[in-house]
């Protein structure tokens, strides 16, 4: 479905690439082209006024992009990460595939409809081409947004900033999320951009905090193009029935029993490392299994405890469980050393016993 000036996001982790490898930075002038300060005074779009007369920084196009929705400040930006308008849809569309996606066509870094870009449409393309993702797509591309680059929070979690206007005024920016001043709905928001187009209204990404986990939700096609409620009132609605019918369980260090031919007894207890937790139904039972168990079969006779003996995929056991990518990979650690085996016995099981070992359920 059309995603609108969510597609502001792919621009945001364009940039956020280039001052990773320190071809940019936050202050970073980028100056704007006439025909982008032309369109960002277009009464029709959504916009902050730019001048081609001064310069602006990369971090004040960034809060303009992200906060207002300034169409302008985006195109600016993917110019100057990208280098023409061309190269940054075709950045964008490599950054998707990059993400494992399928590959899209992108007609507009802001998300505009290719005909609302004016004299910067793309003119291979029908006027009312748009970005398109689905909700799952868009989700993805957030979620490695947020996780490569956490330190976009501290502009997208911002209600309202201070920009310099057309002739270098003080300009004031209003997040379109209104969730982050909701104090009613009981979530605490850090983003992270709103969308909206006339073929399906509304669309929002937000990013809070459930039962202790971040949390990224997606609507596309909420409401109309002019109603600015539907979409937060429908994300709060649809957070409340996750929290009501679901519960989050965690791996708690389960043990397991795993073989390792260089210990005396043939295998180690064992433990999953870390805290991996999933969200599942209420009334599911056995909450968490394992798969795609990997272990390495040459354990040292010296390994002491917490050696990593390899890994395991984990679960729902219910199977009604659905993941962006794949299910999440936990290491699996000893929890005592190798009592060493003698050379003769570590021999034998080498040749004649299977290396595969079904290791215990996971609480």
């Amino acid at each position: 479905m059309p995603i609108a000036s969510t597609s502001k996001l792919l621009v945001a982790y364009l940039v956020e690439q280039q001052i990773k490898a320190h071809r940019l930075s936050n202050d970073t002038a980028v100056h704007v082209t006439p025909a982008v300060a032309k369109l960002s005074r277009s009464k029709a779009l959504t916009n902050v006024p730019l001048s081609s007369k001064r310069t602006y920084s990369v971090h004040e196009l960034l809060e303009d992009a992200l906060l207002p929705s300034g169409n302008a400040a985006a195109i600016a930006l993917g110019v100057k990460a990208t280098g023409s308008l061309t190269k940054t849809n075709h950045a964008m569309e490599k950054l998707v595939q990059h993400f494992g996606l399928p590959a899209v066509t992108i007609c507009s870094p802001a998300g505009l409809q290719n005909g609302d870009m004016g004299t910067l449409k793309d003119k291979h393309q029908s006027d009312d081409a748009e970005n398109r993702l689905s909700a799952r797509e868009l989700a993805l591309v957030s979620k490695r947004l947020m996780t490569d680059f956490p330190q976009i929070r501290d502009i997208t979690s911002k209600a309202s900033a201070t920009t310099t206007g057309f002739t270098g005024q003080p300009y004031p920016l209003t997040n379109t999320n209104r969730l982050l001043t909701d104090t009613q709905s009981g979530y605490i928001f850090t983003g992270i951009k709103t969308g909206s187009t006339p073929s399906i209204g509304g669309d929002f990404v937000g990013e809070t905090t459930l039962k202790g986990r971040r949390v990224i939700t997606v609507l596309l096609g909420s409401g109309t193009l002019t109603d600015d409620i539907t979409r937060f009132t429908n994300t709060i609605f649809m957070l409340n029935q996750i929290q009501a019918q679901t519960k989050l369980v965690r791996t708690n260090h389960a043990v397991h029993s795993v073989r390792v031919l260089a210990d005396k007894n043939g295998h180690l207890p064992a433990h999953v490392a870390g805290n991996v937790a999933f969200f599942v139904k209420n009334d599911t039972p056995q909450a968490i299994t394992v798969s795609h168990a990997k272990y390495d079969n040459d354990i040292a006779t010296t390994a002491p405890a917490n050696t990593a003996l390899g890994q395991v995929r984990l679960t729902p056991k219910s199977g009604d469980a659905s993941f962006l990518t794949t299910a999440p990979v936990a290491t699996v650690r000893s929890t005592k050393r190798v009592q060493p085996a003698s050379w003769l016995t570590r021999h034998w099981r080498a040749l004649f016993h299977s290396t595969d070992y079904q290791i215990s359920g996971v609480k």
